[in-house]
């Protein structure tokens, strides 16, 4: 299994690398989980990290031009569950298998700030005149 695991770990890394290569500027590679990403070492459950992404695979993307942003829901986000949510009933099943209002409040939280941080004017040059003679 080890050597299944190590495989697809490099051929995501690999797809991910390319992908964001072929992207202009900055990058937010947005982290949604209920934890942080996995040390390497750690045990993998396969029903919270389906596809093997550690720490350490999301630490060599970051190596682009591109910012982390992690967002873990509340406790209190993932217990709203369906509140606040608008949806008709025969759409329930599906509705309760999204993020809620608050959860995706606090993921925009997180997002902000890096948002604001790339798309904030360049500050103004603080040089003084120059001398044209």
């Amino acid at each position: 299994f080890a050597a299944v695991k190590a495989g697809l770990q490099q051929d995501w890394l690999g797809h991910m690398r390319s992908l964001l290569g072929q992207i202009r500027g900055q990058v937010i590679l947005l982290w949604i989980a209920d934890a942080m990403p996995p040390q390497p070492d750690d045990p993998f459950d396969l029903v919270f990290n389906p596809m093997m992404i550690d720490a350490q695979m999301i630490a060599a993307l970051a190596q682009r031009n591109t910012r982390v942003v992690y967002a873990i829901p509340t406790d209190e986000a993932r217990a709203m569950g369906l509140e606040g949510m608008f949806f008709d009933p025969s759409e329930l099943p599906v509705a309760a298998s999204l993020p809620g209002p608050l959860i995706h409040r606090e993921i925009c939280n997180a997002l902000l700030p890096h948002l604001h941080d790339l798309l904030a004017p360049p500050a103004p040059s603080t040089a003084g005149p120059r001398d044209m003679t």
